[in-house]
């Protein structure tokens, strides 16, 4: 539908190519830069708003089985299991340590929290083509 395309560009616009452009920038400065995003889908009263700004709020703090998380990831065992992996992946990073997956610069590949590949681009050539046409790279 057209709302489907404009939040998927949106998506884009708002998060994957800044966050594509800090992640290349930062990795010609250090190696040690990885980056992730949520795939979780949030169904909230049947309302389908995929993996939706904030979502993964409640999954940092551990509180996927609250009411709040419960709106966002739908609670149960699947989400207090991802809660855990994304909680241990900030932990470690905060403590100086690898979050536990594969830097950007060894494929600029992020690790996807959610449904999907563990590892996967953030955008595809062709978007990322039509991305650096709209919003370039800084130099």
């Amino acid at each position: 539908s057209p709302l489907d395309i404009f939040s998927a560009m949106e998506s884009d616009r708002l998060f994957r190519v800044p966050t594509l452009r800090l992640l290349d920038a930062q990795s010609r400065h250090n190696a040690d830069c990885w980056g992730f995003q949520f795939t979780w889908q949030s169904e909230p009263f049947g309302l389908p708003l995929g993996a939706c700004h904030v979502v993964d709020v409640p999954f940092v703090f551990g509180v996927t089985d609250t009411p709040a998380g419960i709106y966002f990831t739908g609670g149960g065992d699947a989400a207090r299991t991802l809660s855990r992996q994304v909680q241990t992946a900030w932990g470690d990073f905060a403590h100086g340590k690898a979050p536990g997956w594969q830097g950007w610069s060894a494929g600029r590949k992020v690790r996807q929290f959610g449904p999907g590949e563990e590892m996967a681009a953030l955008l595809d050539k062709d978007a990322e083509t039509l991305w650096e046409s709209i919003i370039p790279a800084p130099q």
